[in-house]
């Protein structure tokens, strides 16, 4: 059923054609059916060091070919992403004792709806995150409704 809700149709607007995709048309109905799920961009240490340590010539290449793969993938998926999220900055840890720096391997984020967490993992594959940019991975997690509300 899902699956079928995911196409484009071409209307009117504003003295032009403008693309609108059903499954963010029907997303309140939708978003009842389908689980949103966390995921993680990671790094890995190191990554950036030799990112930046490469010939500048190749790096604005795969700099320039990544971005554009990227954005190609947003737009892939754009019928399933709830927030497009963004990179991460430098972590602050809160604990008992107080706040003080810490640094784990988090790079960015991204929030997406599937009927499962399988299929959730599966938009992922082959990601310009560490196909072309020198990410390690990216960890997918299931956002559980809170205790007791609907």
């Amino acid at each position: 059923m899902l699956r079928s809700l995911n196409r484009l149709i071409v209307c009117k607007h504003a003295g032009g054609l403008k693309q609108l995709n059903l499954m963010r048309l029907y997303n309140p109905c939708l978003e009842r059916l389908m689980k949103k799920f966390l995921a993680v961009y990671l790094g890995m240490p190191g990554g950036f060091e030799r990112w930046t340590a490469m010939d500048e010539a190749k790096r604005k290449a795969l700099e320039a070919s990544g971005m554009k793969a990227w954005g190609d993938w947003m737009i892939a998926h754009q019928a399933v992403i709830v927030d497009a999220g963004g990179p991460l900055g430098k972590t602050k840890r809160t604990a008992p004792q107080g706040v003080s720096d810490t640094k784990n391997s988090m790079t960015g984020y991204v929030i997406v709806q599937a009927e499962s967490h399988e299929s959730a993992a599966r938009l992922f594959e082959k990601h310009p995150h560490f196909t072309i940019f020198p990410g390690d991975s990216v960890e997918i997690m299931e956002c559980l409704p809170i205790p007791g509300q609907h």
